[in-house]
């Protein structure tokens, strides 16, 4: 499965496609485009519309959405964030919270995000994955530390609570309703392919974290997918031996100590750190690893998919749709 990115006008979508057996960008044998990341702190934001003259989303602009990606077969939606996650006394909700209603800071259309995603999914038939929250600066700051300090697992553990707190109550507002059309979590806490290879760190973030969220969203929605999507540099490079062993390691670990069960690696082709090129053994790897890991554990059904970013770091905004094509078609035979 494949997943792509796009930096347009305010607006960064990703988009989610379906591995296929091709070894062209032909326009008959085209890797197919199954879905859409919605940024929706950024179609939410206030001073984004004021500064483009633009008005922040509403019902009826995800509904002309849900009904353009129906009309390009496209069945998947995932909003970014349920909740843009600044301090303990100030956070941004996406959905009308009463929970934490004393911290929250968003209003109006602004709050309503994943009741409009999840009503327009309903509308065209649609799938959703239900986010959790970002808290941007202070996870990568924690991810850098090694989760060493006693801040960075502190950080860890209210990071863990609020999780489970915020899906405990996107699932009491939006479960009965949209039951068929939720189909599962996202993860928006990215890890990648350097920071957590060291034994301590991983465990410390498996167990603070990973392992307890990953198991309060199963026994919410059992048969739900949990998504998880890492950045992948590989900077220009094949990975060598070592890499291979030390990325699987990791995944491997994650996978036998936790409930994630599918894998949606960045691809870093609009970061301008990976390249057709570089791609192919990556995922080549991760396919086996995988394989490897359902074949051991019989109650595992761990997927493959790909997040092929579309955006450019040239400042075209929009990335060359030949090298777009070029480097889903690199990894669409997994």
């Amino acid at each position: 499965m494949q997943m792509r990115r796009i930096l347009g006008k305010g607006i960064l979508l990703l988009l989610l496609a379906f591995f296929l057996n091709t070894d062209s960008v032909k326009a008959a044998t085209l890797p197919k485009i199954s879905g859409m990341f919605i940024r929706n702190d950024m179609i939410a934001s206030k001073e984004k519309a004021v500064e483009q003259g633009k008005k922040v989303w509403d019902q009826d602009q995800y509904i002309q959405l849900a009904s353009d990606m129906f009309n390009a077969g496209m069945t998947i939606m995932i909003p970014q964030t349920a909740v843009n996650y600044e301090s303990s006394d100030k956070q941004t909700f996406y959905y009308p919270t009463e929970r934490y209603q004393t911290t929250n800071q968003s209003s109006g259309d602004q709050e309503n995000q994943l009741t409009y995603s999840l009503e327009a999914a309903k509308a065209k038939h649609m799938n959703v994955f239900l986010p959790l929250q970002l808290s941007e600066n202070d996870w990568f700051t924690a991810l850098y530390d090694g989760f060493k300090s006693q801040k960075s697992q502190n950080f860890l553990k209210e990071s863990a609570l609020f999780s489970m707190g915020i899906a405990d109550e996107m699932m009491q507002k939006y479960g009965s309703k949209y039951a068929k059309e939720i189909s599962g979590w996202y993860l928006p806490f990215e890890l990648d392919n350097s920071n957590l290879y060291d034994p301590k760190t991983r465990d410390t973030f498996i167990n603070l974290y990973l392992k307890p969220v990953t198991n309060h969203l199963k026994k919410l929605n059992p048969t739900g997918r949990i998504i998880t999507s890492p950045l992948l540099y590989t900077n220009l490079k094949n990975p060598t031996e070592s890499d291979i062993v030390e990325w699987n390691t990791m995944w491997k670990e994650i996978f036998e100590q936790t409930v994630v069960d599918t894998l949606m690696p960045q691809d870093g082709g609009g970061w301008e750190s990976a390249t057709a090129l570089n791609l192919g053994p990556w995922y080549a790897s991760m396919k086996t690893s995988i394989d490897e890991v359902n074949q051991s554990k019989e109650s595992k059904n761990i997927e493959l998919w790909n997040n092929p970013e579309c955006y450019s770091m040239t400042g075209s905004g929009t990335m060359d749709i030949r090298r777009l094509l070029d480097n889903m078609a690199a990894v669409s035979h997994m």
